[in-house]
């Protein structure tokens, strides 16, 4: 499932960079997470994982934990199985 999103969040672990391909295209994965419209303060937090590709990657690894951010793009619902535990389901840009 894809749905295009707008999401205002805060990095809560500290940016990861890596160079995939032949060519070395930088991918950066942030953790973030966001409260939504608060209801009460028992609200859980969404924690989403966001790759960033090529140029704007180099300039998103120099984030720190802590840093708000806003991040645009394609929500993916991916899961997995697992042999012990089940089926897991995950959510990423």
């Amino acid at each position: 499932m894809n749905v295009y999103t707008i999401l205002n969040a805060r990095i809560v672990a500290e940016p990861e960079i890596r160079y995939v391909g032949s060519d070395n295209t930088p991918v950066t994965e942030l953790r973030v997470a966001d409260n939504p419209l608060k209801q009460s303060d028992k609200t859980p937090a969404r924690f989403v994982t966001a790759k960033v590709w090529g140029g704007m990657a180099e300039r998103a690894s120099k984030l720190s934990k802590g840093d708000v951010l806003t991040v645009s793009g394609q929500l993916v619902l991916e899961s997995y199985e697992d042999s012990i535990a089940g089926i897991y389901y995950c959510r990423q840009w």
